[in-house]
């Protein structure tokens, strides 16, 4: 294993013409399992409230309350097709997937190894699986600044302008990653001397291009070029939310959710990023670059700790710079043919199986709680794998050198980790392993766990007391500040209000399990768990290794009632002593 002398990557143009077929095999391969992650069962579970508010609002062409770039997409594609929630996250799925694409823009500081691996982890990175199936804005943000890194690399600043515009529009993470950029470009500035030449080609040759391209795609597409001048106010949203982050600090996360996050989710960037980054500071390759890279995770890092208003999914842009790190040392690191022999496949091959089983006894620890001897062995097992692990380590350095026994054990260990931390972390973040989207770190928002439970129970009662479900009449009491619950029932005939009073009596009504007790003979309930969440700070060690491990995890539930009326059912007439209404 080498390091790689050639300080720049080989053009394009002068590679050989397998070399080249190799990279778009690669490339296509890495999409379309980025398009797998993102798209497969899209809809399946229902929008939360931050997407339902999107969603609401693509159909509805008043006010925009949510992220305006996701708002403005989702109503084009509702204008073209049915609307459903998988149409509301396509647009995120799509974004998603676009954004491994990026990587190759940056083939000046990178060859084609380390583009590979760049977009092999955009592609499997569990923050990017889960925000790309998400309807919200924080996906297009980081799609819309990368692809205006890569313009600026290549000096096309009128196209970067037109990201950056875009950028604006994408939502809640402007002010975050505004703050951040400006921090960084004023550490840069002071750091680089104000007579640098990146400084003076901007000046002069990007001034006249970004500006202009900024403004245009600011104003045309977030007006939808005229369509809907609205949303042009409604990016101001992404600013306002990051300040009043700084005072309302409901449902943010705490500072050891968030190391447990990134090193649950990123241990493998973090590993080798790190010493990636040391490495590209030490031979001084690409320095402008590596330095702006060094003070952003710096930044990044500081700003995501002090803020108070933290959401775990702001650690992408801790990632990402620990992503690029990990390319780059995958980029400049070249394994000899001398380096494949029998000796480093034979020990690299029983120190993953000495992982794997050192990972199945610690499962198993957590099984056998109730034994506490089954326990304490399995814990004397793991500790015997793991001295077993350091001493075959000092035996390969001692007889068959020290470059095999570093080459036999990273590659154990980075297979490891890609088979049970990234794709098992990328699978788990799409919301169909054990659990759900509701027990992942990245999820904004509480889970509506038994939404489509309840929808399946109103189209039965509408198809057989109207033959037809879309003339059910439902009537929310108290639950208008749901957004989620409105767009999962748009399509009976929705009324909502705020209290009762006696008088009629509506076919449908849901309450939240406090209200509506005394319904009499007249109406049948059903209870329903609407909202399920996690309270990662009241977790137990315990509990936060059962959640590494098997994603179970303690839930708090939230309860609604579904009141139906009983001549809706077969055999059952409404008796008038006990009718209600409900007003306003």
């Amino acid at each position: 294993m080498s390091i790689n002398p050639n300080l720049n990557a080989v053009p394009a143009a002068n590679l050989p013409s397998s070399t080249k077929l190799s990279l778009q095999t690669w490339m296509i391969l890495v999409v379309l399992v980025a398009g797998f992650l993102r798209f497969y069962q899209l809809g399946q579970s229902p929008l939360d409230n931050g997407e339902a508010l999107i969603a609401l609002d693509a159909i509805n062409t008043g006010e925009i309350r949510g992220d305006t770039l996701p708002t403005l997409i989702t109503s084009v594609l509702f204008w073209f097709m049915e609307d459903s929630n998988g149409l509301a996250r396509a647009a995120s799925a799509l974004a998603g997937t676009c954004l491994v694409l990026i990587p190759l823009g940056f083939r000046k500081y990178l060859d084609d190894i380390g583009v590979i691996i760049l977009a092999a982890g955009l592609a499997l990175e569990p923050s990017l699986v889960a925000m790309s199936r998400m309807a919200d804005g924080r996906i297009f943000s980081v799609l819309f600044f990368c692809a205006a890194a890569m313009f600026l690399v290549h000096q096309r600043y009128l196209l970067t302008g037109m990201c950056l515009g875009i950028f604006l529009l994408s939502g809640k993470s402007v002010g975050f990653i505004g703050i951040l950029l400006l921090l960084t470009c004023v550490w840069t500035w002071i750091a680089e001397g104000r007579g640098s030449n990146w400084l003076h080609d901007m000046k002069q040759k990007g001034t006249p291009g970004l500006l202009p391209g900024l403004v245009l795609a600011f104003f045309m597409v977030g007006s939808l070029f005229g369509l809907r001048v609205n949303g042009i106010s409604a990016a101001a949203a992404g600013w306002l939310e990051f300040f009043k982050g700084w005072i309302n600090i409901n449902g943010n996360s705490s500072i050891p959710e968030s190391g447990i996050a990134l090193l649950v989710y990123g241990f493998l960037p973090l590993m080798l990023g790190v010493w990636g980054m040391v490495l590209a500071l030490k031979r001084k390759e690409h320095l402008l670059l590596t330095r702006f890279l060094v003070r952003w995770l710096v930044i990044a890092l500081g700003i995501y700790m002090l803020y108070p208003g933290r959401q775990t999914s702001d650690l992408i842009w801790i990632l990402l710079p620990l992503w690029w790190f990990t390319a780059y040392f995958g980029s400049r690191i070249q394994f000899k043919r001398e380096d494949w022999n029998w000796v480093n496949a034979g020990s690299g091959a029983f120190l993953f199986v000495l992982l794997c089983f050192s990972h199945l006894n610690w499962a198993g620890a957590l099984n056998d709680t109730y034994d506490p001897q089954k326990v304490i062995l399995r814990w004397a097992v793991i500790g015997g794998s793991v001295l077993l692990i350091l001493l075959l380590f000092v035996f390969i350095g001692y007889g068959w050198g020290t470059r095999q026994s570093i080459v036999s054990g990273t590659t154990a260990i980075v297979v490891y980790l890609l088979v049970f931390q990234l794709a098992g972390g990328s699978w788990k973040s799409t919301g169909n392993g054990p659990g759900g989207i509701g027990v992942e770190l990245w999820q904004a928002e509480s889970n509506p766990a038994q939404l489509e439970l309840m929808i399946t129970t109103l189209d039965q009662l509408g198809e057989f007391s109207h033959g037809d479900s879309q003339f059910l009449e439902v009537v929310l009491v108290g639950l208008g500040d749901e957004p989620a619950l409105v767009w999962g029932l748009r399509n009976f005939v929705l009324e909502q209000r705020s209290a009762f009073l006696p008088g009629q009596s509506p076919e449908v009504v849901i309450t939240r399990s406090t209200e509506g007790e005394t319904w009499g003979d007249s109406y049948r309930g059903q209870d329903f768990v609407y909202r399920e969440r996690v309270n990662w700070s009241l977790l137990y060690p315990e509990e936060w290794q059962s959640w590494i491990l098997h994603r179970s995890v303690p839930k708090e539930q939230e309860w609604i009632l579904l009141w139906a009326r009983t001549d809706l059912f077969p055999g059952e007439v409404i008796e008038s002593n006990s009718e209600q209404t409900l007003i306003d």
